[in-house]
């Protein structure tokens, strides 16, 4: 569980707001589809589940998204003097 308004909880919520983008940039169906189809491409090549999930280029992409807030949150926070 993560705590209300904590940095990480915001990053993840980037993340998904990332994949609400993507929803809507391509439509539900088109989304699904090719998340699916890149999924089940990764295991038909050897990939584990997780290796399979993770070389979604949606995930790919909601990372770099999360990765990047969680940049932000941090150098706002560095700023405020508000690191531990």
């Amino acid at each position: 569980m993560l705590e209300s308004g904590s940095g990480a909880g915001l990053a993840l919520l980037a993340h998904e707001a990332a994949h609400a983008a993507q929803y809507q940039r391509l439509g539900t169906a088109a989304f699904l589809l090719a998340y699916l189809r890149e999924y089940l491409s990764g295991r038909s090549r050897g990939l584990s589940h997780r290796q399979a999930y993770r070389e979604i280029s949606f995930e790919r992409e909601a990372r770099r998204v999360e990765r990047t807030a969680r940049r932000l949150l941090e150098a706002g926070a560095l700023l405020r003097g508000n690191v531990d």
